[in-house]
Order: C-alpha cells, then structure tokens, then sequence
C-alpha cells in the first residue's frame, strides 16, 4: 500500500526540493489527487504493470520542469520516469528515478537505460539517477549458500558499474542500504 501520510509528514520534518520513489506499488485506479502532497506539483509517475513496481518524481512547487517523453518513451517497458529541471543562466538538471526488478536481466536494463539517456547527458548540467537498481555494490556477505543469487547480483553490480562508467556517472552509495544479522548490503 502507498505510504501517503508517512511520505507527507517525512517531507513536513524534512522538505527537499525533488523525491524519486521506487517500487511505488502504484496503477491507474489511484489517481494523482489521492497521492498529492502539498507544495509539490502533481508527481511524475510510471505505474506498475505487474506485482509491485512503479516509479514516481515529487518536484517542489517552486521549480519550473518538464518530462522527458523522448527518453521516458525509449525506455520501452522498463520502469523509469525522466523529468528535466530547469535552472536559471544555466542547463538543466536530468532527474530520473528507476527500478529494476531482481528478476529482471542487468544487462538488457541497463543498456536500455543508455541507449535511452546516453545521447542527452552532454545537454545537462548535472544528471541524477536514483532509485533501486537491485545492483549490490557491496558484497560483504561472501559465504551465503545461494552462490546462484551472488552471481546475478555480481553481474547486476558490474552491469550498473559500466553503465555509470560508459555515461560519465559517479555511484554515490558507498556504504550498506539493508543491513540484517546475517548479511549486509547495498540493494536498496
């Protein structure tokens, strides 16, 4: 279920200019006004077509922007959602919050994901790409019996780790995302 009032009173506490979601778990029977949160404009979303998914961008109400249709349209059934800020006396931001499923294959999603923003970079001033990419940059759990599950994950991590190399792009999580007793690592 979408955590509305969680996410309100978080951006009451806390208020940032722009918030990218990933796995939104939203479609087309909730409507924008259910999820609208004041001070932001009306987010820009890309909702689920199977169990859980869903991106979403919440932009402040004081930022002019515009939705990026060409790469949004070039990423074909992949779960993203581009939006183009724009600054004064200078290019703008390119924003986009994606989510690649752990079923998905690294490989054709993150080459989608260049192909569809690769040409455009140059045209911003800054890119941020934010959401869950089920990429494990950090795999300190080295010895967990699903060797399987450790391959897709390394291949995931090397598959992010060359697109963000190929696009001039800096992976800023450095350290775990999901810490448990028995593992600890940088998925989400």
């Amino acid at each position: 279920e979408y955590m509305g009032d969680e996410i309100k009173i978080l951006l009451h506490e806390y208020p940032i200019d722009i918030l990218t979601l990933s796995e939104t778990w939203l479609d087309q029977t909730v409507t924008d006004l259910e999820i609208h949160i004041p001070g932001y404009q009306p987010p820009e979303r890309r909702d689920r077509t199977r169990h859980g998914g869903g991106v979403a961008i919440y932009i402040s109400e004081k930022w002019n922007y515009s939705v990026c249709s060409d790469i949004n349209e070039s990423l074909g059934d992949e779960e993203g959602m581009f939006c183009r800020i724009y600054l004064p006396h200078t290019k703008p931001i390119l924003i986009g919050s994606i989510y690649n499923p752990q079923d998905a294959h690294a490989r054709a999603f993150f080459n989608k994901l260049g192909d569809a923003i690769g040409d455009n970079v140059a045209n911003y001033n800054e890119v941020y790409i934010l959401g869950d990419t089920n990429s494990n940059t950090k795999q300190i759990n080295k010895s967990s019996p699903k060797q399987t599950k450790q391959s897709e994950q390394a291949t995931s991590c090397q598959q992010l780790s060359r697109f963000c190399h190929t696009m001039g792009l800096t992976q800023i999580i450095k350290d775990p995302t999901r810490v448990t007793t028995m593992t600890s690592t940088t998925l989400d």
